[in-house]
């Protein structure tokens, strides 16, 4: 009966081991006390949005967008704007440049939503495919329109976040990256 009960008790021992161990090795950004004007590009730093904010704000903000899109895959990240949003919920839209390859796609422009409870509310990525036509993440992109009586495909929501459409396509071009 014994032999029973801890065979029985191995995989619960397992999972436990296991979440202790991710848990335990998987410090995020903020966690790991990188400081974050690193990854702030000089002319976003230069103009002010980022240093108008206490930099523990700063630090959230940019630590959990970090978060994010490592755990997407993304390399050589730098942030390039920040804007305030008051609804429909209050937090931050960080904008910034990346590299992400996904499928046939490249990505270099991102913005990530971050609540003022620091969670992420929103992703979105413009790129483009080997054809050189604009891809968006999440697809379809926000130029989808939903036939009458149909289903809005799923994260097409997400786009009521890119505010300032212009300047958010704009952003690698204006920006460049940095050395």
């Amino acid at each position: 009966m014994l032999k029973q009960r801890r065979k029985a008790m191995r995989p619960v021992i397992v999972i436990v081991c296991a979440v202790a161990f991710l848990s335990s090795s998987m410090a995020s950004a903020q966690e790991s006390g990188l400081p974050w004007e690193a990854f702030v590009h000089p002319e976003a730093m230069a103009a002010g949005s980022f240093d108008a904010l206490p930099g523990s704000t700063a630090a959230v903000v940019v630590g959990t967008a970090l978060d994010t899109l490592y755990a997407m895959g993304a390399e050589n990240i730098v942030f390039c704007g920040l804007m305030r949003i008051e609804a429909p919920l209050g937090g931050w839209l960080a904008d910034g440049l990346f590299d992400l390859e996904r499928e046939a796609a490249r990505y270099g422009t991102f913005r990530v939503g971050v609540s003022d409870s620091a969670r992420v509310f929103a992703v979105v990525a413009r790129g483009s495919e080997e054809d050189g036509g604009t891809v968006w993440l999440p697809p379809p992109g926000p130029d989808c329109v939903v036939p009458e009586g149909e289903a809005a495909p799923e994260g097409l929501l997400t786009y009521e976040f890119l505010l300032e459409r212009e300047e958010f396509e704009g952003l690698e071009e204006r920006f460049g990256r940095p050395d």
